[in-house]
This record gives structure tokens, C-alpha cells and sequence, in this order.
């Protein structure tokens, strides 16, 4: 086992990847909340299946570990990972070296402060406006960002699931 997967192995993930040997992460989160990326992912892939290869540019806003950034750079020639936190983008650069992305390009910003002459053909925008306090500042910007396509996502957990998700416990 080399040391990078190594100490992928030796941390808790958000995500659940699948590595190179057969394993996966260890997520943290309980398993209804770990559902939703799975839903998202297969709906991703779905539309990047409808796009052909007319987008070559893509952006993973608020990318966290990386996990849709590793699958837009499956479709796209340059992906783009935002994020605010170091700490996630130390994790997504770790992850996609493991697993052979190394394309990916993490930058440390929020979208509010990305500098809007940067614009890509497809930006992604995954559980992102319920931890925002102003999410039509947000849209308006990933417009501004965005050249051909965008998708966006968000969701409500269920008032029952109880324990620590992200920024605080629901």
C-alpha cells in the first residue's frame, strides 16, 4: 500500500470513494445521508451523457473533497474545484492523486470572491445555497460564470436524522 493511500485510509471522509485497491472511503456520515450522493451522481453522469463534446471546461463549485470534481474530469478536458476550506481541498488533492486525476485544478475561494472573467462551459453547483446567506448573490454570480450550462442542486435532510453533517448537527 503506498503512504497516500495509506493515509486516505487512515482518515473519515464525507464521501465514499472508491480506490484503487477495491476499498472504499469511510465516510462519516450515517447512511441515509450518504444516499444523496449517489442520487446526485447518477444524475450527473446522466446529463454529462446528453452533452457530447462540446463543453471542454468545467467548475466544481464548493467541491469539498473533490468527489464531482473526479467525475467532471471524466468529461471535461479542465475541471476547476472551488472551495473556501484548505482542509477539504487538501483532501480532494490527495484523493484525485490516488486516483489518477491529477488534472484537477483546486483552487481556494468562495464563488463570491472568484474573479467573474474566469467562465467556464459548465458549472456545477451541488449542496451549496442551504449554507449560504445570500444564494441569489451565488446564482447571479454562477450565471455570470457560466457559458453554456449549469446545474444546480439542493436538498432538505429529513428533520429526523440527528448527528454532525458538514457545518453543524440537523
Amino acid at each position: 500500500m503506498t503512504d497516500k493511500l495509506k493515509k486516505i485510509k487512515d482518515q473519515k471522509w464525507f464521501y465514499e470513494f472508491d480506490l484503487p485497491d477495491g476499498s472504499k472511503t469511510e465516510s462519516y456520515l450515517p447512511e441515509i445521508a450518504r444516499k444523496i450522493h449517489v442520487t446526485r451522481e447518477n444524475a450527473l453522469r446522466k446529463h454529462l451523457n446528453t452533452l457530447g463534446n462540446t463543453q471542454l471546461t468545467a467548475m466544481d463549485i464548493s467541491c469539498h473533497e473533490g468527489f464531482f470534481s473526479n467525475i467532471l474530469s471524466e468529461y471535461f478536458k479542465t475541471v476547476i474545484g472551488l472551495d473556501k476550506n484548505i482542509e477539504s481541498l487538501d483532501k480532494a488533492r490527495l484523493i484525485s492523486d490516488v486516483l489518477g486525476k491529477g488534472t484537477i485544478d483546486y483552487q481556494h475561494s468562495s464563488v463570491e470572491q472568484w474573479d467573474s472573467k474566469n467562465k467556464v462551459d459548465f458549472v456545477l453547483c451541488f449542496g451549496l445555497l442551504y449554507h449560504i446567506e445570500n444564494p441569489v448573490e451565488v446564482l447571479r454570480k454562477l450565471a455570470i460564470l457560466t457559458e453554456k450550462t449549469i446545474c444546480i442542486e439542493t436538498q432538505i435532510l429529513p428533520n429526523s436524522l440527528e448527528g454532525s453533517i458538514e457545518d453543524g448537527s440537523y
